[in-house]
């Protein structure tokens, strides 16, 4: 059985303490034409992406394109608490993945998914260079993302028989109390931070070449444009037990060798 993709786990250090990664190694004797940097999505959309990263990054190993998944401050195996998760810290943490990986010896791509989107283009807008960046349905607007999680939590307290609602969440968070989503601890210094993202000026803030990939059912696969992708697959994401992502990952994996 061939070892290539196997994930090599790699001990960083950004401002907020350890921050434990997977690397993948490209396959020895190909041309190493790039290093990929994942940026992950948010709490439970994280865990549901997990799979897909890992397929991304074995696919891209046999093709001679080594990869990173790190576990940003407050999640994975990290130091601290999700709580005590920062916006500011999780963009030191992009970039000290990529600096890493730069020393690796080749140019760095970023695949961001869904918020991990705009903390890609944060991280971008505040001086970190690389060659590309590939966006994984990307959130346009934090301020919804943050809703969409809290509305996540009211309904999962109808059933727990404390009724909550999207309003109240708010206003605990605006008055400085941490708010459980989903099983994570939101903090209101990072609920503001994601409220007062919005893709479009993020954008246009970037100078690296961008590719944006649309997730979801289209009549004809994959639809090309320029500087955009649309994928007609299930978005595991969305799914609370998502199947094995396989035409998802081999597209992802194409697109970065295409960008590369």
């Amino acid at each position: 059985m061939s070892n290539i993709g196997w994930p090599t786990p790699v001990e960083l250090t950004c401002a907020a303490g350890r921050m434990p990664a997977l690397w993948r190694a490209p396959a020895i004797g190909r041309d190493n034409a790039c290093n990929l940097l994942f940026v992950p999505p948010f709490a439970e959309e994280m865990n549901r992406t997990r799979r897909l990263m890992s397929l991304v990054g074995q696919g891209l190993a046999s093709r001679g394109v080594g990869s990173l998944l790190p576990d940003l401050p407050g999640t994975g195996d990290s130091d601290g608490a999700f709580a005590d998760a920062g916006w500011p810290e999780w963009r030191d943490a992009v970039a000290c993945a990529a600096t890493h990986l730069a020393g690796q010896g080749a140019p760095v791509l970023l695949m961001g998914f869904r918020l991990g989107c705009l903390l890609a283009l944060d991280a971008l807008a505040t001086g970190l260079a690389v060659r590309s960046a590939i966006l994984v349905a990307p959130v346009d607007s934090g301020r919804q993302h943050l809703r969409h999680w809290l509305r996540v939590r009211a309904a999962a307290s109808l059933e727990s028989g404390q009724r909550v609602s999207v309003g109240d969440l708010q206003k605990r968070l605006e008055q400085g109390e941490t708010v459980e989503c989903a099983g994570y601890e939101l903090s209101p210094a990072l609920a503001a931070a994601i409220a007062h993202l919005d893709y479009g000026p993020l954008l246009a803030a970037t100078t690296v070449p961008v590719v944006r990939v649309e997730v979801g059912t289209a009549p004809d696969g994959v639809h090309t444009a320029p500087g955009r992708r649309h994928v007609a697959a299930p978005a595991p994401w969305l799914l609370a037990e998502p199947g094995e992502p396989s035409l998802l990952a081999d597209t992802l994996t194409e697109i970065v060798l295409e960008v590369a």
